[in-house]
């Protein structure tokens, strides 16, 4: 007797979050200058960023108390190139590595910025109870310090660090007489949440894949195939539109067939519109029906490539949080007239 069953290979799989999204953002340093740093410690995530350069600054060994402004340039953006982040909420410190073997006590007096045509600008008054003590450094090893008890709120912090030129950091500094010469390295930090406005923003994820077993069914002179297509399962849980592309590649990569005449959007997952937190995932599915000539093409395939494009929503900002997932199963499913029973064959 002659059955009909339907049965399904799983070709390749993928899942990301809202963390790989923004660690994607690590490197997008082109001029050498900055490096940014994904921090891990937040529910909303949010990027570190960095000056390389430390502003040294030398005190007077014998001056029992000394003032001072210190000019860093924090020009980050322009150089970052960091598209589609806004970055309204950012926030501001300061870390400073003390190389002197006495503890230093300082209170920041005033922040200021000075934009590109050297205006200077006041940045904020919010400088929270700011009196605090610079560790004492080790003989040979500075000691690190956070400035500020608390990142800083900046009030307008988009023209700050897209348009701003340095910041301008002013000091009370008092101390015990220095024993021996140093330096006090201070190094500004940028606190960016993963805020989002995004238009065509690229992510590729290749997973490895092996069509061996399919070709080895459908080689099968018992089986007769009725129908070949291949099956996308998706889950959006970002709060971001998504088109879908796949592509099919040998072991060097070079191409075989692809999806691309296939329309694949998904769209954002469904928020609360208060606290900007995912209530439900967006759920998806597409099945397109191949050829045996179009199977031919792929079967020989050793990655699948999903090229994933991500966009807001009528260009709304939207927040990134460590829950938010986005999720692709891709099979490969046929029916078949199948001589015999079903227990001999074993889908692998």
């Amino acid at each position: 007797m002659n059955i009909s069953p339907a049965f399904g290979f799983p070709l390749a799989k993928i899942t990301f979050t809202g963390s790989d999204i923004v660690k994607q953002l690590n490197m997008t340093d082109s001029s050498g200058q900055f490096y940014v740093e994904y921090d891990h410690s937040q529910h909303d995530l949010c990027l570190l960023v960095y000056d390389k350069t430390n502003s040294k600054l030398s005190l007077p060994l014998s001056a029992m108390s000394f003032s001072t402004t210190v000019r860093f340039p924090i020009n980050y953006f322009s150089d970052l190139r960091i598209d589609g982040i806004n970055v309204r909420s950012a926030k501001i410190n300061v870390n400073v590595d003390n190389e002197y073997s006495e503890e230093i006590h300082f209170h920041v007096t005033k922040l200021e910025y000075e934009d590109e045509d050297r205006n200077v600008k006041h940045v904020t008054d919010n400088l929270l109870d700011n009196t605090n003590t610079i560790k004492a450094g080790l003989p040979g090893n500075a000691v690190r310090t956070l400035l500020f008890k608390e990142f800083l709120e900046i009030e307008n912090p988009l023209d700050i660090v897209r348009r701003g030129s340095f910041l301008h950091l002013s000091l009370d500094l008092s101390y015990d007489q220095l024993q021996s010469g140093g330096s006090l390295n201070l190094n500004p930090i940028i606190k960016v949440p993963a805020i989002f406005n995004v238009e065509h923003f690229n992510r590729m994820d290749t997973v490895k894949t092996n069509l061996e077993s399919v070709k080895r069914t459908f080689n099968d002179t018992t089986i007769a195939l009725s129908e070949i297509s291949l099956y996308l399962t998706i889950e959006n849980g970002l709060p971001l539109n998504a088109d879908l592309q796949v592509y099919f590649v040998d072991d060097k990569f070079r191409l075989l067939d692809s999806l691309q005449g296939n329309t694949m959007q998904i769209r954002a997952g469904e928020l609360d519109a208060s606290t900007s937190l995912l209530v439900k995932p967006t759920p998806a599915s597409f099945e397109i029906h191949i050829s045996k000539e179009q199977f031919r093409k792929i079967e020989n395939a050793q990655y699948v490539i999903f090229k994933e494009i991500f966009n807001t929503h009528n260009s709304d900002d939207v927040k990134l949080f460590k829950s938010n997932s986005f999720g692709v199963i891709l099979s490969l499913k046929a029916k078949a007239e199948i001589n015999g029973s079903l227990s001999e064959i074993i889908f692998k």
